[in-house]
């Protein structure tokens, strides 16, 4: 993350110098030295201010294509949730998605006593087994969160936020409704997941992290 940042700082930079050449028509000037090194104090500190707030510390999961927080209560700060909302969730069953996507893949969700959740995707027509939902090895970590100033619910996930493949939260609004949870990004946009009775022993990993 850190890489990129400098990357984009030194392009901005390159262009910013010749900018300020074409205006005053000179190079190598003090004045132009000046305005430079205060622009790139700025852009540094600008730049690297974004990166830290979309990524946490992280670490690979065995299945080496997932990063997870190495510390999740540092990385999911806002700690406040409903409780009434766990009392609506089934956390000893999973919640599968039924909106229809077109990559071939599906999500599912599996809540935890803490607040906490995985997020985890598959193939179409999987068949279950225990390792499955083995947070050790697989799924996106997140945890549900209130927003006191109009007491709804949201769930943040530490995933793949932009195009260029960067790591942060995100934040979708949650709302249970019966055996169905209904997931509402910040563009509007409404996923859809239908509780799903699977065995016991599949669901026996905690969310020690």
């Amino acid at each position: 993350m850190f890489s990129l940042c400098f990357s984009r700082i030194d392009t901005d930079l390159e262009k910013l110098v010749l900018e300020l050449e074409a205006i005053f028509s000179v190079s190598n000037s003090k004045s132009i030295y000046i305005m430079v090194k205060y622009c790139h104090i700025f852009i540094l500190t600008s730049l690297l201010i974004s990166c830290q707030s979309q990524q946490c510390k992280s670490v690979l999961l065995s299945n080496t294509r997932t990063w997870i927080p190495l510390d999740c209560t540092e990385c999911f700060k806002n700690k406040d949730y409903s409780k009434i909302i766990l009392v609506e969730i089934d956390t000893e069953s999973i919640y599968e998605e039924t909106t229809q996507r077109t990559d071939g893949r599906y999500s599912v969700l599996k809540f935890y006593s803490n607040g906490y959740l995985n997020y985890f995707s598959f193939q179409d027509v999987t068949i279950y087994t225990k390792e499955s939902f083995n947070s050790k090895i697989n799924g996106l970590r997140g945890r549900i969160t209130k927003n006191v100033k109009n007491s709804k619910n949201y769930i943040q996930t530490y995933c793949i936020i932009n195009h260029s493949g960067d790591w942060g939260i995100k934040t979708e609004e949650i709302e249970v409704r019966g055996d169905e949870i209904h997931l509402i990004s910040e563009s509007g946009y409404v996923s859809v997941f239908k509780k799903k009775i699977v065995p016991k022993e599949f669901l026996s990993y905690d969310a020690d992290w």
